[in-house]
């Protein structure tokens, strides 16, 4: 499986013990990155909501992830107030990490030294991709509109990319119009990857994911569900019977034509995408010290975090972020940008969910569990055991409809036939 992959120069050195080099370390850092250190709760706007999956999800059904209907619902409490989780809280690592450069606390190990990099590069570079970004996502080509797979590549290019473990992803080779990025300018050495992104089973939810961003070692890390739509992810969704498209190829060409797919489609997509992933992560990498696995579910204008943990059967959702800051700056929101390298550094930053220290909130796990276990029925099995991962194409599974001819005249009489 081919990836996108930048060596880049080394990491900052730094020898143990060196309290000189330690001193320095915070100096070298682009300030910006310590901006939001000194709130009360740090990145206060990425809280997560809990999620549920309703009655009507189609979790056991053979489906493609175009046409997953998740019917969920936000848990509330008795005063119908939601239950919220901080991202101060899931991702504390990360915070603390950032606290220790700024106080010169530590040492920092090599592995630690090599994330902070990426985000230092990253800010150093900032304006560059600030370009690129506004170019295509706010659709400045000026020669016909932007397409969807330009604005995946910029994503992935200039954004996500960058801020990724191993600075290497794969965009589903199922896009149309490849090519490399389309921002024209000479800082843009795009070379995008294109690959198989299937996962799933054909018994189950299956299909392709748009972006996968993986480690240095090739490992795949985090899911992102692109929706193309410039009014961002808190635009009025459609009734959730809109997801009508039987397979992944209907769902692509319906995005590419007038008739955009509903943000409620896409937001069941995107969470049977996440919740699939979180499976196969658990499958493939069952040493992992968690599996609240995440996908970035990201539009042109802002994005939203999904998280599930495949083994508590914990499913969240933050609210929208920015990309930008508001108009008319042009800008990208600071606070996003370090969220988004932290989520996709979450085997480094992320603690997952302890179920103990929940239980003072809530009289026991059900009453915050996703559901999927009772709404995957006796498929579940396929779930944590049969999943598959770099699929170009699944096969097809007959479904049940009217009886046919052949059906009927080798059935057994219902009433049996009396002789006459």
């Amino acid at each position: 499986m081919a990836t996108k992959h930048e060596e880049g120069p080394p990491p900052f050195k730094r020898n143990r013990g060196d309290e000189h080099n330690k001193s320095n370390l915070s100096r070298e850092i682009d300030e910006r990155i310590f901006t939001y250190l000194s709130d009360l709760v740090p990145f206060s706007t990425a809280r997560f909501g809990i999620l549920q999956l309703g009655p009507l999800c189609n979790a056991s059904m053979s489906c493609a992830f175009s046409e997953a209907n998740c019917h969920v619902k936000t848990v509330l409490n008795e005063n119908n107030l939601a239950l919220i989780l901080e991202f101060n809280q899931l991702f504390s690592k990360g915070i603390q990490l950032l606290r220790d450069v700024k106080e010169n606390k530590r040492d920092l190990e090599e592995h630690e030294l090599a994330a902070l990099k990426i985000l230092d590069d990253f800010f150093k570079e900032k304006g560059q991709h600030e370009e690129s970004l506004i170019k295509i996502l706010q659709g400045h080509l000026g020669d016909g509109d932007v397409t969807e797979t330009e604005k995946l590549i910029a994503l992935a290019e200039h954004l996500l990319g960058k801020l990724s473990p191993g600075k290497s992803y794969i965009i589903d080779s199922g896009v149309e119009r490849k090519g490399k990025c389309g921002c024209g300018f000479d800082h843009c050495n795009s070379d995008p990857v294109f690959g198989s992104t299937g996962l799933g089973h054909e018994e189950v939810w299956h299909g392709s994911i748009d972006i996968i961003l993986l480690s240095n070692g090739g490992i795949p890390e985090t899911a992102a569900s692109y929706f193309d739509d410039s009014q961002g992810l808190v635009a009025v969704a459609s009734h959730i019977n809109d997801c009508e498209y039987k397979t992944d190829e209907e769902y692509s060409e319906r995005r590419t034509s007038e008739r955009k797919p509903s943000l409620s489609c896409a937001e069941s997509r995107a969470i049977a995408q996440t919740i699939v992933f979180s499976f196969c992560q658990r499958k493939k990498h069952p040493h992992f010290s968690n599996f609240l696995i995440p996908n970035i579910f990201i539009s042109p204008k802002d994005f939203r975090i999904i998280m599930y943990d495949s083994v508590n059967d914990i499913l969240i959702c933050s609210a929208p972020l920015p990309i930008f800051q508001p108009y008319p700056s042009k800008s990208l929101q600071i606070a996003s940008i370090i969220i988004l390298w932290m989520v996709l550094h979450h085997r480094m930053f992320c603690g997952g969910i302890d179920p103990s220290s929940i239980m003072g909130t809530v009289n026991e796990m059900k009453e915050i569990q996703s559901n999927f276990k009772d709404r995957a029925k006796e498929k579940l099995n396929i779930y944590i055991n049969a999943l598959k991962f770099g699929v170009h194409e699944f096969p097809l599974v007959p479904r049940e409809s009217f009886p046919s001819y052949e059906l009927l005249g080798f059935g057994v009489h219902l009433i049996p036939q009396t002789k006459s």
